[in-house]
């Protein structure tokens, strides 16, 4: 910059006007490409440079840079008409983009004129660069103008504004401590805007103004707990991926970025796995080299934990988009282990070929290493086998010579046991498509199962050669005992693997199978075998075998050598005649010691894992294998029934008991009777074992048990389903849901009450964290409503219920108890419940509009390849105009959600055809709403008005041709206008939200009580001075003797006729009312005269009850005319009711108060 003794005041202030000029014509070119921002930018900067010459002196002698405020008021101009441009436009985008590039070419171009300067200041001249010079003026005062746009009330200048610094913040240079206090404040309350775009360009700024943050890496830093918490509960993807672009890599906000590889949206999950390989290196930066050259995604620089939770997450993703994402990163790790291995190599004078191979198989263990062989040998597979898919070349070259198996490590085992059965599944799937219709693909598939075999004799020793690889690692393995724990631990992994590649040995060979063979037995009979052992010695044992009961016996034979230990171990023991004191030439009595219970649990529990790994190769019935009876008798049930599941190894008998179960079916009618009253007190693990048994007992023996006792097979789904309910664990929850979920998909399991408790699950609050749970529901309910048209026409006829397959006939019911549920459950949330909760009642309404759409079907035709009728939303569109109407409800709307309700109607699926009495039915309804119960919020009164618009322009052919009289002659449309005629308009000073009653002793009568079968969108109960608690979405579902239970409807076990209260009561009250001013109050303590006997009320049960299957309710429209009766038979605005009472009595009731006024 040069000195200020070489400026000079300009002499005409034309130069100053003609530099400036040259501004809006830079920002004009960089508007239509971005090819040529380079070049702008020094053009912009040589205009900035020329401008800033131009100073003037005032009379106090002091310098003003009249220059640099014309070039900054240029500027601003041309920003001013971008920032007001809709996103989208790309002349505007451009030019936010430029900005930010020119300063950060304007500040680069100041540092290296400082570098080209003589260093002759002193240390405080030099700190204090950068306040000095023209480009860190500009960028303060710009920066200064953008942030007065941060609270513009146009939600587009705020994004264009955060926009802008979003750009400049990464090349500010320096900034003071109170600078980044104001952005950091600013960017923190922009970040909850309601826009979110905004929100977006937010995150990003605040992500980036953290590189200026020297405590960023502190427990407590407000901006990265801010980021941290909006990537995981933002809505909107944007700002997610903002996040994880932007913010900077370490310790805590590497934990946040590794949770999103569960992310909802399958574009966040991918963008971690990218994020994570652009980090593997560092940053380079000049004059600055990282001698380790590991970035903090480096495998090394990752806990063992990450590594399995990046590997199990990425290649178990349900996108192909993600697995391809995450098996780049993985062999990215692979070039990073194997580019260290390679540097750390001897130099050893070998063959080309020999160096490339040994490298490779080198780089294959040192990856191997990154993970816990002993803890996750899945992930670890998942990961090398990833390798080899990724590169198939990587395996063409590897042979194991003898030397390998000589040396033999865990990694080396594992490697060797994966890279043989990746060529055993290669060849069976080139086998597989042997049978192809082209001549050329069975050619090809023929080729690669030859070279897949010749890869394997290349790979794999002999059957001799490995049987005695086992049999000294066997034998070393007793000689470990008493040694370091890790010693015995890597030998037993090395003999897991080699038992686990044994399985894919080819034993042609007859004196190589012999050995394996015996082998096997004398592994399984050793009673101090390592348990992760026991099963692939029983597998091995079960291909080496004959048939399958030559394997069980063997087995059932080892068992019983084992337990035969215990007697043995409780030898006799004989005392010699002096110590005994018997008499000479008789026989000493023996004495029978005792063996330990810790002996005799390690021995049983040996063999219940044995007897599980046997009976999971077993498929014929134990009638056909009497060789069971003995550990099932001797063993399994008296290990399983003990301590009521909590005794030890009872998870292992319960699970041998269940195995058992699948294959005789009189010990599954024992085990379901058995485990329903075990599993209240049983542990957790053995809960999980028993509730699977359950549903596997009930998959396989459905059928059979349904000819014979079909009521015993619907106590145990009631009782499943129960259990859904009780049950607190997340875990067994969400077993219980998938269980749940497949009876119901095979059809074997069709009541309501399993879908509205899966449905009451999938939306409670309280399970918004169990991720598991609701991956599992969402695909469950994508499937269900999506499988039949024949669901579709169930609800087309109410008079059709098909009692297996009643899909949408039941949502549709469901649909109103949900929602308003779902709405008063979350009025009870506390605060932090709340903030956990991502749903809203908007989330439940669209979900049924979701499942209940015809058009998303995957077929439409029904019965005989009929067309089905597509009206299904129509019928949602009358419940929930019903909903509106209808006012006696226990439950308070709020207005949120009747505004939820309202807009609802407008995204309904209504087809062009359909039944002219439907279509006009729904306009009826529609009327009646406006005219009755007239909506007096705004937003709400807009989208019905709308949504009745439209359907009179759509379907005005088919409503002028039938009038409310042809209607009300048909008897189907019986109940709907029971229902209508029973709704009383309001008054014009009636509240549009129902005031509940104020507390106080009022004289009312008992006669208003609901029945057992009541819900809490029914009338109220009898008055409490306090509001009981309701139960949550969660609560019971149990059926209650087979009634009908109902959203909108109270009914009494035996219904009274219906009586309707005529209009003029209500006016005459009315008219009344405003003659008199003064109010009438009658006490309970008064002394007038006896009042009519009150009505016992019956026994209240919980509300939320499921309908029962055996008797559906045909539609809403019963449920609303019963609501009606009961707000006439038992009526809010009765003072005293009475059994006989009726209307005139009504009538005359409110005449005689006035009379007595």
């Amino acid at each position: 910059m040069p000195s200020r003794e070489t400026l000079q005041e300009p002499d005409e202030l034309n130069d100053i006007l003609q530099l400036k000029a040259k501004i809006p014509v830079i920002f004009d070119a960089v508007q239509t490409s971005r090819t040529n921002f380079i070049k702008n930018c020094v053009n912009l900067h040589k205009v900035h440079k020329q401008i800033s010459l131009h100073q003037v002196q005032n009379k106090k002698g002091q310098w003003q840079l009249i220059g640099e405020e014309e070039f900054r008021d240029g500027v601003k101009d041309v920003l001013s008409r971008a920032l007001t441009v809709k996103k989208g436009v790309t002349s505007a985008d451009n030019i936010i983009t430029f900005l930010g590039l020119y300063i950060k070419y304007m500040n680069e171009a100041a540092l290296e004129e400082k570098e080209d300067e003589d260093e002759e200041d002193d240390e405080d001249d030099e700190d204090d660069f950068e306040g000095k010079t023209t480009a860190f003026r500009f960028t303060k005062q710009i920066l200064k103008w953008l942030v007065k746009g941060f609270g513009a009330k146009d939600k587009i200048v705020r994004s264009r504004v955060l926009n802008a610094v979003s750009e400049m913040l990464p090349h500010l240079g320096q900034i003071t401590e109170e600078q980044f206090e104001d952005l950091q404040e600013s960017f923190i309350d922009r970040i909850q805007d309601k826009d979110p775009i905004v929100r977006r360009f937010a995150a990003t700024c605040l992500a980036r103004l953290l590189m200026y943050d020297p405590d960023i890496k502190l427990n407590d830093n407000e901006s990265i707990e801010t980021l941290m918490e909006v990537m995981a509960h933002d809505p909107a993807p944007e700002v997610r991926k903002a996040i994880i672009e932007n913010i900077p890599v370490f310790g805590t906000t590497l934990v946040a970025i590794l949770e999103r590889t569960r992310d909802t949206d399958s574009a966040i999950r991918k963008l971690v796995y990218d994020f994570l390989r652009k980090h593997i290196k560092p940053p380079k930066q000049k004059g600055e080299e990282d001698e380790t050259g590991m970035g903090p995604t480096h495998p090394r620089a990752l806990s063992i934990a990450q590594r399995d939770l990046i590997v199990e997450n990425g290649l178990k993703d349900r996108m192909a988009l993600v697995k391809t994402a995450a098996a780049t990163l993985i062999w990215h790790w692979y070039l990073a282990v194997r580019s260290k291995t390679e540097a750390e190599e001897s130099d050893v004078k070998l063959e080309d070929h020999e160096v490339e191979r040994d490298s490779m198989i080198d780089a294959g263990i040192a990856f191997l290493r990154l993970f816990d062989l002993g803890t996750y040998p899945d992930s670890a597979e998942e990961a090398l086998v990833s390798v080899f898919k990724t590169q198939p070349s990587f395996t063409n070259n590897i042979i194991l010579s003898e030397s390998y198996w000589n040396t033999l490590t865990q990694e080396k085992a594992f490697f060797a046991k994966v890279l043989v059965e990746h060529y055993v599944k290669l060849k069976e799937s080139a086998e597989s498509s042997a049978n192809a219709k082209s001549q050329d693909d069975r050619n090809k598939a023929s080729l690669n199962a030859s070279q897949c075999q010749d890869r394997l004799e290349a790979i794999l020793p002999e059957v001799t050669a490995v049987a005695s690889l086992i049999e000294d690692k066997y034998i070393r393995l007793g000689q470990l005992s008493g040694e370091r724990e890790d010693d015995i631990e890597e030998t037993g992994i090395i003999l897991v693997q080699l038992l686990g590649m044994a399985l894919s040995l080819d034993y042609a060979d007859e004196v190589g199978r012999r050995k394996m063979h015996s082998l096997m037995r004398e592994m399984l009979q050793d009673p101090l075998l390592l348990d992760n052992l026991t099963s692939p010695s029983i597998d091995l044992l079960r291909l080496l075998s004959n048939d399958e009961r030559d394997f069980i016996r063997l087995v059932v034979e080892t068992i019983q050598e084992l337990r035969e230990c215990i007697d043995e171990a409780e030898r006799v023991e004989l005392p010699s005649e002096e110590d005994s004191g018997h008499t000479p030439g008789t026989p000493p009595q023996p004495i029978r010691g005792e063996v330990p219970p810790d002996v005799k649990d390690a021995i049983d529990g040996k063999c219940l894992s044995m007897c599980v790994s046997m009976l999971r190769n077993v498929m014929t019935p134990v009638e056909q294998n009497s060789t069971l009876d003995y550990v099932i008798a001797k063993l399994i049930l008296p290990r399983a029934a003990e301590n009521s599941g909590q005794g030890p190894h009872v998870t292992l008998a319960l699970e041998a008991m269940s195995l058992c179960s699948l294959i005789s079916e009189t010990l599954a009618v024992k085990t379901l009777d058995y485990a329903q009253k075990a599993v209240r007190k049983a542990s957790p693990e053995a809960k999980i074992i028993l509730y699977q048994a359950m549903f596997d007992i009930y998959m396989v023996y459905h059928y059979d048990f349904y000819k014979k006792k079909p009521d015993n097979l619907e106590s145990v789904a009631d009782f499943l389903v129960d259990q859904l309910v009780v049950e607190k664990d997340p875990g067994i929850k969400a077993m219980l849901c998938e269980g749940t979920a497949k009876l119901v998909l095979s059809g074997m399991v069709s009541s309501d009450k399993a879908i509205t408790t899966l449905t009451k699950t999938f939306i409670n609050p309280l399970n918004s964290g169990n991720e598991k749970l609701k991956q599992c529901l969402r695909g469950f309910f994508q499937i269900y409503t999506t499988s039949s048209a024949l669901y579709q026409e169930s609800l087309c006829d109410a008079s059709l219920h098909f009692v297996s397959n009643n899909i949408i006939l039941n949502r549709l019911q469901i649909f109103v108890h949900i929602f308003l549920d779902f709405c008063e459950d979350i009025k009870e949330l506390d605060e932090e419940e709340a903030e956990a909760n991502p749903l809203t009642s908007m989330h439940v309404a669209n979900l049924f509009i979701v499942w209940t759409d015809s058009s998303q079907l995957t077929t439409i035709n029904g019965q005989n390849n009929q067309i089905t009728d597509l009206s299904t939303h129509l019928r949602l569109a009358e419940n929930i105009v019903k909903l509106l109407i209808n006012k006696d409800l226990k439950v308070e709307i709020e207005k949120e959600d009747k505004r939820v309700l309202c807009r609802s109607l407008d995204k309904l699926y209504i087809p062009d055809k359909v039944d002219d009495y439907k279509i006009r039915s729904l306009d009826m309804l529609l009327e009646k709403l406006c005219a009755l119960r007239p909506l007096k919020d705004g937003i709400c009164k807009n989208a019905v008005n709308k949504f009745s618009s439209s359907i009179k322009k759509r379907f005005h052919a088919q409503l002028d041709g039938i009038s409310e009289e042809d209607l009300r002659k048909l008897e189907e449309h019986q109940e709907l206008f029971d229902f209508l005629d029973s709704v009383i308009p309001l008054d014009d000073d009636d509240d549009d939200q129902y005031e509940a009653p104020q507390r106080g002793r009022k004289r009312r009568s008992d006669g208003f009580v609901t029945s057992p079968t009541a819900s809490r969108s029914s009338s109220p109960g009898p008055s409490n001075n306090r509001r009981s608690k309701r139960p949550r979405l969660s609560g019971s579902n149990e059926p209650d003797d087979g009634e009908d239970d109902s959203i909108m409807c109270s009914e009494r076990s035996t219904p009274m006729p219906t009586v309707r209260r005529p209009r003029p009561t209500r006016a005459a009250a009315a008219a009344a009312s405003q003659k008199n001013a003064e109010v009438i109050v009658i006490s309970s303590d008064s002394d007038e005269g006896d009042p009519p006997p009150k009505r016992t009320p019956k026994a209240q049960l919980p509300f939320r009850r499921s309908v029962k299957q055996e008797a559906p309710l045909d539609d809403i429209n019963h449920l609303l005319a019963s609501a009606s009766t009961e707000k006439t038979e038992s009526s809010f605005d009765s003072i005293m009711d009475s059994e006989g009472s009726n209307s005139e009595e009504d009538e005359e009731e409110v005449t005689d108060l006035l009379a007595d006024e």
